[in-house]
């Protein structure tokens, strides 16, 4: 036991010399490790296996451009901007380092820059596919155990339990109590975006593949989310919601300037938005915190032995803070987010209450 721990406090020491070593070689540049974690990009860069040889997953790209459908590699474009910005890749085609379209695939004519069509698997997206996989795996899997068991068998435990656990309470204190009367059929929906959304959240707090993509932090993703819900309350509006939006309870004055319709008008609309904003901007802000934090070790690298390990093992106890906030945040925000969708079916669905 005494060797061992000899070993792990050597270990632990040349962990601490290494983003020195790491400093003396290049100049560490914090807001671009950020700006990495967090943005899409086509390929997916994992680590660095020395100065010169990082170690990336290239994805494929897919763009219709003004020749056709291109479907090729990412690796064919150029590691390095040219003078112009541009990481040069076939058919005219170039991912713009700087402007309007930075990170993003652009065609090259003689009028300049457009963009192509563009479906291809970047970054987020296959993030997103593995989570879906991992998730349909797990629901896949409890559903296995049910099948093979009757309602009078014993209570299930281990993984499979848990997951009845965050079922039933998603179901009894959410989805319940927000919609109302019918809350059955909104079950599968509210009980996805739940699932969804926590898995993505929790695969997002690994450093490494398959995690590490910022899923939830991605505008795109939370747009689509909160457009489900939208069209979901819309179509489960009855005649008592849409009264009250364009022939509310109020002065006729009221009714009749449009003032009180059009601001319930616009409410449609808020709601769904501020679904997607809450989510993306906490989901993001949350990762840039936790990269910023860690960048410490590697800012302070060069400087003095005393003030690099003091800033260093502050740097990690808030890293270890966060990470752990990062955890409550994942459940928070799947179930901010359902909680929501069910509060807006509810209100949707809602009758006149009767004197």
């Amino acid at each position: 036991m005494y060797r061992i721990k000899y070993f792990l406090l050597m270990l632990l020491v040349s962990l601490f010399a290494l983003p020195a070593a790491a400093a003396e070689e290049e100049e560490f540049n914090p807001k671009e490790t950020v700006l990495e974690h967090i943005k899409d990009s086509y390929d997916w860069h994992v680590t660095n296996l020395s100065k010169d040889k990082p170690l990336v997953i290239h994805l494929p790209v897919i763009v219709k451009s003004s020749t056709g459908f291109h479907v090729f590699c990412s690796s064919q474009f150029e590691e390095e901007p040219d003078a112009a910005g541009y990481r040069q890749g076939p058919y005219n085609l170039a991912i713009a380092t700087k402007g309007d379209n930075a990170g993003k695939i652009v065609e090259l004519t003689g009028e300049g820059e457009k963009r192509p069509f563009d479906i291809s698997i970047t970054k987020t997206v296959a993030v997103m596919f593995i989570n879906v996989i991992i998730l349909l795996a797990c629901i896949l899997l409890c559903a296995r155990w049910y099948k093979n068991r009757k309602p009078s068998d014993e209570a299930p435990k281990g993984f499979v339990g848990f997951i009845e656990m965050l079922v039933m309470y998603v179901v009894d204190e959410i989805i319940k109590p927000g919609v109302g009367k019918g809350y059955e059929k909104y079950v599968p929906y509210l009980l996805t975006c739940f699932f969804f959304i926590f898995t993505c959240n929790v695969m997002g707090l690994m450093p490494f593949p398959p995690g590490g993509g910022n899923v939830t932090g991605n505008i795109a993703v939370t747009f689509f989310l909160a457009l489900c819900t939208f069209v979901i309350v819309q179509f489960s509006g009855n005649k008592h919601y849409w009264k009250d939006i364009f022939w509310p309870d109020v002065p006729l004055a009221l009714k009749a300037f449009p003032l009180i319709p059009v601001i319930e008008f616009v409410g449609i609309f808020t709601k769904p938005f501020a679904l997607m904003i809450r989510l993306f901007a906490n989901m993001m802000a949350g990762h840039a915190i936790a990269v910023a934090i860690t960048c410490i070790i590697f800012i302070v690298a060069s400087k003095a032995m005393g003030v690099f390990l003091s800033m260093s093992t502050l740097s990690v106890i808030m890293s270890v803070f966060m990470m752990c906030l990062e955890c409550l945040v994942c459940f928070i925000q799947a179930m901010v987010f359902t909680m929501l969708s069910a509060v807006f079916i509810g209100l949707a669905k809602a009758e006149p209450e009767h004197e």
